[in-house]
């Protein structure tokens, strides 16, 4: 027996033109992504960015608010180096007007002339890179030189530089790459996020590169700069570097006649047994001793617990201590630095 099926007429032109309705970037981004994972890290749920302080809102190391002469290699703003070639740079932390917002930026310029390149390098930690997934790196640029890129070295065991130069205008341009990290990586990631072209690149005093708003997330569209908040970004560069001012840092609990081993506290865990340093002398009270301090700052190396909020520090260089007298150990007006940098 013969069945008949009927259903409803359809407007087929009015269903082509819903078919030809734009969706805005944010839309084609979300229909093109592959997981329902992707999606949700389109419209940013949860933690995105893998670098720390791309914002380069914490430096405490110093403000760096007038360009600094740094060598190859030495931390300026916090989690960000620089690799050298030949040239040598400045590094300056300023503010620009980017989209009609105020952002924070970084600044490199060559202050000599050469066959060579300059950089900004963040080092990341491997443990936060999901190998077999895509990244995309995306930032703000502007620079005076034809050959600068994004750049990374050792994501997915290989090196590789994006296609796209910078336009050379002196003017802000958002730069977005996405790689493939099938492989395996080497024991640092080292994202060298802005860096002139490698090899033989002519570089005259002056040339500078300045970024802003540095991200890396996982997928393959990048997605607005994620804002974190101003104390959860300084835990999490203290995790790699930590300074202490004016401040009680512990009460010896051995002495010595010309040492002290003390408790120092950190602020959070540090990513390994840091190494500590200070620029200025450390002083000590103590009833009939006022404000013994170092001939010269130097500790002793392997006392420290890693991981944990607390080190122990043998600090040297005092003279004329008492032997097993409890000593409070202050920074007055020195600072003590914690460092754990990759």
């Amino acid at each position: 027996m013969a069945v008949k099926i009927t259903q409803p007429a359809r407007n087929l032109r009015e269903e082509l033109n819903e078919l030809r309705t734009p969706t805005g970037i944010a839309g084609e981004a979300m229909m093109r992504a592959d997981t329902p994972q992707e999606q949700f890290n389109l419209i940013g749920a949860g933690r995105k960015n893998l670098i720390i302080n791309g914002d380069f809102r914490v430096s405490q190391r110093g403000d760096y608010s007038s360009a600094t002469a740094l060598g190859g290699g030495q931390y300026s703003v916090d989690r960000w180096t620089n690799y050298l070639l030949t040239v040598t740079q400045t590094v300056q932390n300023g503010s620009a007007i980017i989209n009609g917002a105020t952002r924070r930026t970084l600044k490199v310029t060559a202050t000599s002339s050469g066959n060579g390149y300059i950089s900004a390098v963040q080092k990341v930690e491997t443990v936060n890179i999901p190998i077999g997934k895509p990244l995309t790196f995306s930032a703000w640029v502007r620079t005076n030189h034809p050959k600068v890129k994004l750049r990374q070295d050792f994501i997915g065991g290989v090196t590789s530089e994006n296609d796209n130069f910078v336009t050379p205008d002196g003017n802000w341009h958002y730069h977005t790459w996405t790689i493939d990290t099938t492989g395996t990586t080497a024991s640092i990631v080292v994202v060298q996020v802005i860096a002139f072209d490698y090899g033989s690149v002519s570089i005259t005093s002056g040339d500078y590169i300045e970024v802003a708003d540095v991200q890396l997330e996982v997928g393959k569209v990048a997605t607005p700069f994620e804002h974190r908040s101003y104390g959860e970004e300084l835990a999490l560069c203290q995790r790699y570097f930590q300074s202490a001012q004016d401040s009680l840092w512990g009460w010896t609990f051995q002495g010595y006649t010309d040492r002290l081993m003390c408790i120092v506290p950190s602020i959070v865990s540090m990513r390994a047994i840091p190494t500590f340093s200070s620029s200025g002398l450390m002083k000590i009270d103590l009833p009939g001793v006022s404000n013994a301090t170092q001939s010269s700052f130097a500790v002793s190396t392997g006392t420290s617990f890693p991981g944990q909020n607390a080190h122990i520090v043998e600090f040297l260089n005092f003279s004329g201590l008492t032997t097993s007298a409890n000593y409070r150990i202050r920074s007055d007006s020195a600072i003590l630095f914690m460092d754990a940098e990759l």
